[in-house]
């Protein structure tokens, strides 16, 4: 049982980096393009916020895999964020407010916070996290354009869900099982609807979906 945690708490932490990563191709693009609009603002912040959290609630729980994963995913993601308003021309308002807020918040967690509010706070911006990237996907619903949902952040994103959904069913804790449940979910659907806006479906699925949306219209 020890190992299978550890195992997962590696390979968990080795994706969850990943899923951090994930956004590089875009933002390269865009520094080139200057479309904005292309990256999914919503989502760098809330996995940044959802990185401290978890790597706070990891820190004060003795989780290590937890917090270390996160801690790193928290340093990218705040890199990313900072990238998005150097393209946008405002890091140094950027740099003055956040950051300064990001510092104060994990110090106030660590300092004055009980662990199981950590642990509330973990599940609420998980939970936000997951919904962040549907911010794009209604638009590929209202489009029937897959260019709105970044495939590669999405699959990513539910693989993380089901490794760390496993990893909290062997340590007992519903914080980090109820979250990644949720996640494997709403990543399933977002890509149900990349495949859709791509016609990958079978043909009779194909027809019965558009109708089915067209009808909601």
């Amino acid at each position: 049982m020890e190992t299978m945690i550890s195992l997962l708490g590696t390979v968990g932490s080795i994706i969850s980096v990943s899923v951090s990563l994930s956004p590089a191709s875009r933002m390269m693009k865009v520094q080139k393009t200057k479309k904005l609009d292309e990256v999914p603002y919503l989502f760098l912040l809330l996995n940044h916020l959802c990185s401290l959290s978890w790597a706070t609630y990891g820190f004060i729980g003795g989780y290590g895999a937890i917090m270390i994963n996160n801690g790193i995913s928290t340093v990218i993601g705040h890199c990313f964020i900072g990238w998005y308003h150097q393209i946008k021309g405002d890091l140094a308002s950027y740099m003055l407010v956040y950051t300064t807020a990001i510092f104060a918040s994990a110090l106030i967690l660590i300092s004055f916070i009980p662990i199981d509010i950590i642990g509330w706070i973990c599940l609420i911006s998980n939970f936000a996290l997951y919904l962040g990237p549907l911010e794009t996907s209604s638009k590929a619903l209202a489009e029937k354009n897959p260019n709105y949902i970044d495939i590669f952040i999405i699959g990513i994103c539910q693989v993380n869900s089901l490794i760390w959904m496993s990893y909290g069913i062997l340590v007992q804790n519903n914080f980090i099982v109820a979250p990644c449940l949720f996640g494997a979910f709403l990543c399933a659907f977002q890509i149900t609807i990349y495949v859709w806006a791509n016609n990958w479906f079978p043909m009779p699925i194909y027809e019965k979906l558009s109708k089915l949306l067209a009808n909601k219209k």
